[in-house]
C-alpha cells in the first residue's frame, strides 16, 4: 500500500478525459493509494480473496467506515455527468471490489481512501485464505500531502 503523489494523481485522471474540476475533485477527497496483491502460495494452497467492502478505514481516532468503492464513485461521476471514457478509466483503474487469487496470481490497482491530503488514517484490511477469515490493521498510513510533494 503506497499514497500516489498528489499531482501524479491529478495528471493521471486528465489524461483519461477527465476534466480539471473533476481531476481535483479526486485529488482533495481521494487519498489514492496504489494496492498490489500476490497469491505466492504453491499449486497446493487455498485460493485467496480480497473483498474491498469489507475494509475499514478510519482518520485519528475516528470511527471505522467503509472505503469508497469503484461502483460508489461511479455513480458519483455518472450524477456530475462525467464523460463516459473518463468514467469507464477511472473503473479500470481502481483495484477491483472483489477478487479471487489462485496461486501465482498477482493484481494492482489504485484504491481511494476517502480523505484530505496529508490526512493520517488507519486502514484495517480483510481476506479469506479458503473459508477462514483474516485481517490486519495498518497503522500510521498517510495520505499524500502538497507539502511534501508525495
Amino acid at each position: 500500500m503506497r499514497a500516489l503523489p498528489l499531482d501524479a494523481v491529478h495528471a493521471f485522471f486528465l489524461a483519461r478525459g477527465f476534466r480539471a474540476a473533476e481531476a481535483k475533485r479526486i485529488v482533495e477527497v481521494g487519498c489514492v493509494h496504489k494496492l498490489a496483491a500476490t497469491h505466492d502460495g504453491d499449486g497446493v494452497d487455498a485460493a485467496v480473496s480480497i473483498d474491498l467492502a469489507a475494509w475499514r478505514v478510519r482518520s485519528a481516532e475516528g470511527p471505522w467506515r467503509p472505503l469508497a468503492l469503484r461502483e460508489e464513485w461511479a455513480q458519483t461521476w455518472e450524477k456530475m455527468n462525467v464523460a463516459k471514457p473518463a468514467q469507464i478509466a477511472f473503473y479500470w483503474a481502481l483495484f477491483p471490489t472483489q477478487q479471487i487469487f489462485a496461486p501465482g496470481d498477482r493484481n494492482w490497482g489504485m484504491v481511494p481512501m476517502g480523505f484530505a491530503p496529508g490526512t493520517p488514517f488507519d486502514l484495517k484490511a480483510v481476506w479469506y485464505v479458503g473459508e477462514k477469515r483474516l485481517e490486519s490493521v495498518l497503522t500510521h498510513l498517510q495520505c499524500a500531502s502538497p507539502e511534501a510533494g508525495t
